[in-house]
């Protein structure tokens, strides 16, 4: 009796498996598309519970090429007009559904129908399976024909196809405003914020913008509006079936430097909005409203910091010795009177008389990681930066005591490469020298 209840309970759980495995996929794609523009191909993938190989491919007709939009940890590959997406043992998703993209260039030349569906080939319970997905049909126009943009879904009832296609082409028709198109880079830290603003106008098609950029930087994605972004190759990519509702928007990235030999300040990006002006492919310029020294100045000046840009321009990482000699860590009161006109309001402003240590002076803008790494500095203080004399200055540390300051600075000779690093003193966030700042709080002056 146990052993046939044993076999009926295995027998349950099997059917249970069998009618609870459930793999499908569901593909969306445009209606239509002119040659010589890209596509993108999502595609819905419910996997259920499998964690084994697996592998799509869809093979393209000549005249098309793939390019990796966003895989879900698989590996992208496009070879013998096959595009391929496969998953080794344990890199799926462990959703039970995820998405996958693709982008897909038609040729200037191609004109027909392309069908896109896809199979999805996997192991389950030590056999291999296939899943196909229903294709879809996109018709490919020639150049200058006017398209209806609507998308597709081999799941999709099209009861309504034919109210929506008259909508798309009248809408279309339509005389397209020029979008205007504005980039603004701010610096956070190591990084550059990248800022463009889309003035779209009555644009509502496909779009998508490009932007080159130099070699040395990796791009994060923080609002893509609901695009698809991706960074491949030196170019960041926004690409949309379909343009946001709003009227103007804003997509964000994130620069970061994967080196120590980028020049932040030298960063110049070139970058491009592409759309369809009744069915033809437009290209607009994507304008800089400042470049980044020009954005930091005007975030000195809102935080109360003046600009006094009176320095020639240098490439020199080091020029404390020159600040030297302004009176900052010198017992010399002869140069006590040159600096007492010359205070400059710093960032982070501290109250009363304090003492830090300035570990390098530039007069090109550099993040204060790129600092700390050029000069070695290893301790985990916060590099400060401030705006003096034309020179942006970066200091270390915060002593209400000048004998405090005076031993981090040799402990930051001993152990750093910032072998001329000094005292600096401020009063209520004001540079002052240390002569005065000793006459003020009645401390000894150290050698």
């Amino acid at each position: 009796m146990l052993k046939y209840f044993i076999i009926a309970v295995n027998l349950l759980f099997g059917i249970v498996y069998l009618f609870t495995s459930d793999v499908w996929l569901r593909v969306t794609v445009p209606t239509e598309v002119v040659a010589g523009i890209e596509f993108t191909v999502k595609v819905l993938i419910h996997k259920d519970q499998l964690n084994n190989f697996a592998r799509y491919q869809q093979e393209l007709p000549i005249g098309l090429t793939g390019s990796e939009g966003e895989s879900a940890n698989g590996i992208f590959s496009f070879k013998d007009q096959k595009v391929k997406i496969m998953w080794m043992l344990g890199t799926l998703p462990a959703e039970e559904e995820f998405e996958i993209y693709y982008t897909v260039h038609v040729d200037a030349t191609f004109e027909g129908t392309v069908d896109i569906g896809g199979i999805l080939s996997y192991i389950d319970e030590n056999e291999r399976k296939n899943m196909g997905a229903g294709a879809v049909t996109v018709r490919v126009l020639p150049t200058g024909s006017v398209v209806n943009y609507v998308e597709n879904t081999n799941d999709n009832s099209n009861d309504n196809s034919n109210e929506n296609d008259t909508t798309n082409t009248q809408n279309q028709a339509q005389n397209v405003v020029t979008p205007e198109l504005e980039r603004t880079m701010t610096y956070e830290g190591d990084a550059v914020i990248v800022e463009v603003l889309v003035k779209k106008g009555n644009n509502s098609g496909s779009a998508k913008i490009v932007e080159k950029i130099p070699d040395g930087y990796e791009a994060t994605m923080i609002d893509n509006k609901d695009g698809i972004f991706s960074f491949k190759d030196g170019e960041v990519k926004f690409i949309w079936q379909n343009l946001p509702s709003d009227e103007e928007f804003v997509v964000r990235y994130k620069l970061k430097p994967i080196d120590d030999s980028v020049d932040l300040y030298a960063l110049k990006i070139d970058g491009e909005l592409s759309y369809l002006d009744n069915g033809k492919t437009v290209s607009n310029k994507i304008e800089e409203k400042d470049t980044l020294h020009e954005n930091y100045i005007k975030t000195l000046a809102d935080a109360g910091v003046p600009e006094n840009n009176t320095g020639t321009d240098t490439n020199n990482d080091n020029q404390n010795t020159a600040d030297n000699n302004n009176g900052n860590d010198n017992n010399n009161s002869g140069n006590n009177g040159n600096n007492q006109n010359q205070g400059t309001n710093v960032s982070n402003p501290e109250n009363g008389v304090n003492y830090k240590v300035q570990i390098c002076a530039l007069q090109k803008y550099r993040t204060p990681g790129f600092v700390k790494r050029k000069r070695k500095i290893i301790f985990n203080d916060k590099v400060n930066v401030e705006a003096h004399n034309g020179w942006t200055k970066y200091t270390v540390g915060s002593f209400n005591i000048y004998r405090d300051a005076r031993d981090y600075r040799v402990e930051i000779w001993d152990k750093t490469d910032a072998t001329d690093a000094f005292v600096s003193a401020y009063n209520e966030g004001r540079r002052i020298t240390v002569q005065e700042a000793l006459m003020i709080t009645s401390n000894q002056w150290v050698q």
